[in-house]
């Protein structure tokens, strides 16, 4: 049976790739084009005997993207950081890929605004491999187990708090301001001076009488289906490196209690008719353990942050529940509604 085009694998790139926060550039470096940093990291990497970075590009966010030549020099660079991250600057720093999951039905004891009583929960982990037992296994939380999926970013809606546009967060955008309330260019909507007025409503991306971000709006409208597009053919798994020949895993033997003689620990004894037994993934699984971040950053949840919009990175759910969440971090487990 062929891959149905939801299960299509990641491209192999996305293993190859090497993310670098630049930190604060050196005078020589802030002027180097991404060939110059190319050429200077590969010459720090020929004398450690690694391999090559095929190319280097920049991201909106100031952050660079290496790609090495093969998943086997991305790992080692990445293991030998240090011998080389200085060429770019003094305060460069790794930024691990995550590999982000979606925990439905997570209670909370407290969500301020909303009032809602269960939750989305946002967990990144450091390797397609965990992320994936997650997804298949589900996860139990205080005796419940928790349907997992694949986060998809691309499925949300996205609006620039900058100049009001959809598609991007405001930390990136380099457009002119304009205010959410009047469409006007040059204050924001907290210092808005019609704002209450609202025959004074004007849509910065239609002109129509209605505030940025309504739903009633076209642009807004037109994201959301965007939106409902891109969960229909999201992806349903990571991605996982193809393991080399010879090199697969084998399972754990099972541990064996007193008393007790194994004598072939990998054979399991056949089970009668019924349906199978699922397992389940739990918190405290021994195999869970390697795969989460350590030292993950957490967030409170988006309807307690209390920073202006104008700093923040609005991503609405599906149903167009509007939600107001800080622009995630690359290492971080938030809450987001659902």
């Amino acid at each position: 049976q062929g891959t149905s085009p939801t299960e299509k694998p990641i491209p192999l790139r996305e293993h190859r790739e090497i993310r670098i926060q630049a930190g604060d550039l050196t005078a020589e470096s802030s002027t180097w084009t991404p060939t110059d940093i190319t050429k200077a990291v590969n010459d720090r990497l020929a004398g450690m005997g690694l391999g090559k970075i095929l190319n280097t590009r920049r991201l909106p966010s100031g952050d660079l993207i290496l790609m090495a030549d093969s998943t086997d020099t991305k790992t080692k660079a990445e293991e030998q950081v240090n011998g080389w991250i200085q060429v770019i600057s003094g305060s460069a720093r790794l930024r691990p890929k995550k590999y982000t999951v979606w925990v439905h039905g997570v209670e909370r004891k407290r969500i301020i605004r909303l009032k809602r009583k269960v939750s989305s929960l946002l967990v990144d982990i450091s390797s397609p491999e965990g992320a994936n037992l997650l997804i298949r296994e589900g996860i139990v939380i205080d005796g419940e187990i928790k349907e997992v999926e694949l986060f998809g970013p691309q499925c949300l809606i996205t609006r620039c708090f900058n100049y009001q546009g959809y598609g991007h967060a405001a930390r990136s955008c380099r457009a002119n301001k304009k205010c959410r309330f009047c469409a006007a260019g040059g204050h924001s909507y907290k210092n808005c001076p019609l704002k209450g007025q609202k025959t004074k409503q004007q849509c910065a991306n239609y002109t129509s009488r209605h505030m940025a971000g309504s739903q009633d709006c076209r642009a807004h409208q037109e994201e959301d289906s965007r939106a409902q597009r891109a969960l229909e053919t999201k992806l349903k798994r990571f991605a996982e490196p193809k393991q080399p020949q010879g090199s697969a895993q084998h399972p754990l033997p099972p541990k064996k209690r007193s008393g007790e003689h194994i004598s072939n620990p990998v054979a399991q004894k056949p089970r009668g008719p019924g349906r199978p037994r699922q397992p389940l993934a739990a918190p405290d699984d021994r195999q869970l353990n390697n795969f989460f971040t350590p030292q993950a950053e957490h967030t409170q949840a988006s309807q307690a942050n209390t920073q202006e919009p104008e700093d923040q990175l609005m991503l609405e759910v599906m149903a167009s529940q509007a939600l107001t969440l800080d622009a995630p971090s690359d290492a971080q487990v938030s809450n987001t509604g659902h």
